[in-house]
């Protein structure tokens, strides 16, 4: 009887182990089915194919393929993983060169994203609203990074901007709220307005000397080539400037309030206040 029910049990257990196998190997395989509801559109040359949508796939961890319906997928579209709740990770293959707009946008829980040496341009407001986007590695391929691409990132803490980089856009970093550091690499050639605004734990901006000298040779020869003087600027004259009744200081506040900034150049401006510093401050 003992040896009957040790038997049964027997094969109840490996019964159970073959089902648990099965069951498992299942799984997977719906996994890789979800990955396979990506989206793709074929591109216009008819030999490549583009992913535009993350479609039905609600894998938390994507792993783009390189190839589809044996052409190659060279390229992410404008909006393609747009406000995907459930994302956390993504490995793009080398096969990928261009990366839409958009991209990566509102992905709140995107930690990780894989970006090959075969990316060139970093596109606007690639990873806008990612905010559990801690880091990022920007390939030596890059030439440019659009703006906006890393706005909204709020834990993102450190970023290094490659050699390869000669132009950063518009508001770039705002409202990076952990970003404590970045290093812009010394090619740069443009950088864009408010690329660090509202970055309120940032200590560290390393712009290389080359950087800095470049803007200032860029000064010189606009002051070369349009000779700027301050009496150029137009201002009023305050009503009552006897220097008997009013101190330096209130003098210059007046010129100041009487001052127009829509009818002064950046150099201007910047002469008009050196005028005032020294005026206020004498060496």
């Amino acid at each position: 009887m003992i040896k009957k029910v040790l038997s049964l049990l027997t094969v109840v257990i490996i019964t159970t182990i073959l089902y648990s196998c099965q069951h498992q190997d299942s799984y997977q395989y719906s996994d890789e089915l979800d990955s396979d509801e990506l989206e793709f559109t074929l591109n216009q040359n008819g030999e490549s194919y583009s992913l535009t949508g993350i479609g039905d796939c609600t894998d938390a961890h994507i792993t783009i393929p390189s190839t589809y319906k044996d052409y190659p997928v060279t390229s992410i579209g404008e909006k393609a993983f747009w406000d995907a709740d459930l994302l956390i990770s993504v490995t793009i293959p080398d096969t990928i060169t261009i990366i839409g707009d958009k991209a990566f946008s509102n992905c709140n829980l995107l930690t990780s994203v894989t970006i090959p040496d075969s990316v060139t341009s970093i596109g606007n407001s690639l990873f806008d609203n990612c905010p559990s986007l801690t880091s990022i590695t920007i390939p030596d391929s890059v030439t440019s990074i659009g703006n906006n691409a890393f706005a909204n990132c709020t834990l993102l803490t450190n970023i290094t901007i490659p050699d390869s980089v000669t132009s950063i856009g518009d508001y770039l970093f705002e409202h990076c709220a952990s970003l404590t550091s970045v290093k812009i690499s010394d090619s740069i050639t443009s950088i864009g307005n408010y690329v660090f605004a509202d970055c309120s734990s940032l200590t560290t901006v390393a712009i290389p000397d080359s950087v800095i000298r470049r803007a200032e040779d860029i000064l010189s020869t606009l002051q070369k080539d349009t000779p700027i003087t301050i009496e150029n600027v137009k201002t009023e004259k305050p009503k009552l400037t006897l220097p008997s009744l009013f101190s330096e200081e209130e003098l210059v506040l007046e010129e100041i309030l009487s001052v127009n900034p829509d009818d002064m150049t950046p150099l201007q401006a910047l002469q008009v206040i050196s005028k005032w510093k020294s005026r206020l401050m004498p060496v």
